[in-house]
């Protein structure tokens, strides 16, 4: 979030709202604590997070109809990794 490196502590069931840890050093030397309600701030999804989400995903999806899929790099790239 404005290029600080966030990890999300809990997500609401509805997925509308999620909650942030933030350590006091971060606290004390970004913008952070300039930020109030309603602001607007530039969000950035960690690729590799939305990767893993998919792959967890998927994996569930398929965890009773098939085995797991071997890692390669043909399976790697046809499920979105390049």
């Amino acid at each position: 979030m404005d290029g600080i490196s966030l990890t999300v502590a809990d997500c609401c069931p509805e997925g509308v709202t999620f909650s942030l840890a933030v350590i006091p050093h971060t606290w004390q030397e970004t913008t952070l604590r300039g930020l109030a309600v309603g602001d607007r701030v530039n969000l950035e999804v960690d690729q590799i997070a939305r990767y893993s989400e998919r792959l967890l995903i998927d994996s569930r999806k398929d965890a009773y109809s098939k085995p797991a899929a071997e890692l390669s790099a043909a399976w790697l790239a046809s499920n979105g990794w390049s």
